[in-house]
């Protein structure tokens, strides 16, 4: 018994839908269906990916355990269909980025292919997905937090990118000069806690009176972004991923007094095997 593409393609939208009948409506089959497909991959694998409840499908330990490989496996087969339909067209650059960081990265990717031609598509990963889709080749450059060195893979480090505390137009802070770290310890944080430095912030906010309640941690900048132009709260971020929103004056930039430093590191990495491309070769180039 073997494990087919489509078991995986049905297990996929079942864990995104979280329901039988939701996963049956998208794909445009019958439930019954869809329950044969997940039966058939329950028995490959030798054990069941789902808790069926009332309430719709929950993945197992083993299931998510499975996620990150059906889908690595979905893209796989997605890229090589992509590949042989298109083969006539201009190649197909694929960037894996955090949404967190595709403010500052995507503009740089662009700005250095310039006038060359590529049908460039951005897939949103964190981090420790980035490596592998990188090394897998579904993916031809990423950009991720620095981490250790992979055999076959390259990285290359771009500038920190400096996290500054953020407001909304109308926000009180605005009419303070370098305000003590103390004066946030009535307000409400967006926090988006990546990079060097991090830790070290919240701890002096911690310090200052700001009670754990009151700190909003985003996972991504954007939404940190959302809550200090339009929900009154102060954001810490990266100074790339406000840098739209300072410019059009939406948001104003606070030089918080007694701010120890916090900085976000990113890496470019690409397969050590293409750094012959002319693509890679051009975007590495135009880091400098």
């Amino acid at each position: 018994m073997s494990l087919e593409l489509r078991d995986l393609e049905v297990f996929l939208v079942v864990a995104r839908r979280g329901s039988f009948s939701r996963a049956a409506d998208e794909l445009l089959v019958s439930q019954p269906a869809v329950s044969d497909r997940v039966r058939h991959l329950e028995r490959v694998v030798g054990t069941r990916v789902f808790e069926r409840t009332t309430r719709g499908a929950t993945l197992t330990p083993a299931g998510e355990q499975l996620l990150p490989y059906a889908e690595r496996c979905a893209a796989l087969a997605d890229e090589a269909l992509e590949v042989v339909h298109q083969r006539e067209l201009h190649p197909r650059l694929v960037v894996a980025v955090h949404s967190t960081f595709a403010s500052r990265v995507v503009p740089l990717v662009l700005g250095a292919l310039g006038d060359l031609p590529r049908r460039v598509a951005i897939r949103d990963a964190h981090s420790h997905e980035v490596e592998t889709l990188v090394l897998d080749g579904v993916a031809d450059v990423g950009f991720a937090i620095p981490g250790g060195a992979r055999r076959g893979l390259r990285r290359i480090a771009l500038p920190p990118d400096p996290v500054v505390c953020v407001v909304g137009a109308d926000h009180p802070l605005n009419r303070v000069r370098r305000p003590p770290l103390d004066t946030l310890a009535g307000a409400v944080l967006a926090v988006n806690a990546w990079g060097d430095g991090a830790e070290g912030v919240l701890m002096k906010l911690a310090t200052a009176g700001v009670e754990e309640w009151r700190v909003r941690h985003c996972g991504d900048a954007a939404t940190a972004i959302t809550l200090a132009r339009d929900h009154g709260h102060v954001a810490f971020v990266t100074q790339s991923s406000a840098q739209a929103e300072i410019r059009t004056r939406q948001l104003r930039p606070v030089t918080l007094a007694g701010m120890p430093r916090w900085t976000v590191r990113l890496d470019l990495l690409h397969r050590i095997a293409e750094r012959g491309a002319e693509a890679i070769r051009t975007i590495v180039s135009g880091l400098g």
